[in-house]
């Protein structure tokens, strides 16, 4: 049974992930166009890269430019899922 401090701090963990909308764009951008595994058209996509996000988060936070994104979402994909990208980029909108 969890103490009642671990539950507030998840319950304030969980608040700001809810508000935090760059965080949630990760997720969503994980889930749906980054998708390794292929899941973005499955029920079982839900929480498939949740382990991902707070990685991703911050190396977007910190990278300078998106081709630094670009590899890094390539070698997570090749590190933690075993894919292999077609080729060394993946195309992202400008905007």
């Amino acid at each position: 049974m969890a103490d009642l401090n671990t539950v507030k701090q998840d319950a304030t963990n969980n608040a700001w992930i809810e508000r935090n909308s760059l965080y949630q764009a990760v997720s969503d951008v994980l889930e749906c166009h980054w998708d390794p595994l292929g899941q973005s058209d499955s029920e079982l996509r839900q929480n498939s890269y949740d382990g991902c996000v707070s990685m991703v988060y911050n190396a977007a936070l910190k990278s300078d430019c998106k081709e630094h994104l670009i590899k890094y979402l390539n070698t997570l994909a090749r590190d933690e899922f075993g894919f292999i990208p077609m080729s060394t980029t993946i195309c992202v909108p400008d905007k």
